[in-house]
């Protein structure tokens, strides 16, 4: 009888285990589309600067892209 009464705790610790993961992995899901959001909130209105850089010291995000007089 002790037997029947251990496979039981075993089966519930492995549903108890398994509910957990799917709230933990639901989380990490959550937590990643927010993240997103925000950076694409943030970087939505980035506009690369495609003309002549400014001086060094100047240099913003945005003069990734610019050219430097040759």
């Amino acid at each position: 009888m002790r037997k029947g009464e251990n496979t039981i705790k075993i089966k519930k610790q492995k549903k108890e285990r398994k509910n957990n993961m799917k709230k933990i992995l639901l989380m990490i899901l959550l937590l990643s589309f927010t993240a997103c959001g925000a950076v694409k909130d943030k970087v939505g209105s980035f506009k690369p600067n495609t003309g002549e850089c400014p001086p060094q010291a100047e240099r913003t995000l945005s003069d990734i892209i610019c050219k430097e007089p040759k």
